[in-house]
């Protein structure tokens, strides 16, 4: 028979190694402006390089959306991406980041089927873009988002007018690739 002060010991030392395994996966806690409500202790995660996450997961909402056979799973990646990416963006990137970061959103969520949420982020990046120094190619596109996301909403007559818009926004572009470029993305609107 096991005694008293044998089964407390027992206890204790299964504690104990409780305690040090799950030590080894987290980490004193960071008592920032967002963690600070977050108790004791919280999750290690491993230091990534955010800025090469953010634009690795960026070009992979491009291959996705430039996909020919894009399936339901690819969906639900493409808009994990598209989030993911702007949050590595709101944390190393500048405010032409973010504006990017929402209209890519926006075009992932429009390419989803999520009419009212791209147009959340559409309006999102065209109000940021609206601020002084934000390069013109910008501009123009935040507008053509604007457009894409009234059109994946149905709403015809508000499309139309912000290609419009869009269109005056993209003939002011001074580079003429990147003038191209909008005015390609701004075509498949239409289409």
């Amino acid at each position: 028979m096991t005694t008293p002060v044998a089964v407390k010991s027992r206890a204790t030392t299964a504690r104990m190694m409780a305690r040090a395994r799950l030590e080894d996966f987290i980490r004193p806690p960071y008592f920032g402006p967002f963690l600070g409500g977050w108790g004791r202790y919280h999750l290690a995660v491993p230091e990534i390089d955010e800025r090469s996450t953010a634009a690795a997961l960026y070009n992979r909402c491009w291959q996705l959306l430039e996909s020919d056979a894009r399936t339901a799973d690819d969906d639900v990646e493409l808009l994990t991406s598209a989030f993911t990416s702007r949050h590595h963006w709101l944390n190393v990137g500048q405010r032409d980041q973010w504006i990017t970061a929402d209209w890519m959103v926006a075009r992932a969520a429009a390419a989803t089927g999520a009419g009212d949420l791209s147009l959340t982020f559409a309006q999102r990046a065209y109000a940021a873009a609206q601020e002084p120094g934000v390069p013109d190619w910008l501009v123009a596109s935040a507008a053509e988002g604007v457009a894409r996301a009234f059109a994946s909403v149905g709403a015809v007559t508000q499309r139309d007018e912000w290609c419009r818009t869009a269109q005056a926004l993209v003939a002011q572009i001074a580079d003429p690739e990147d003038r191209s470029i909008i005015a390609e993305q701004l075509a498949d609107v239409l289409r």
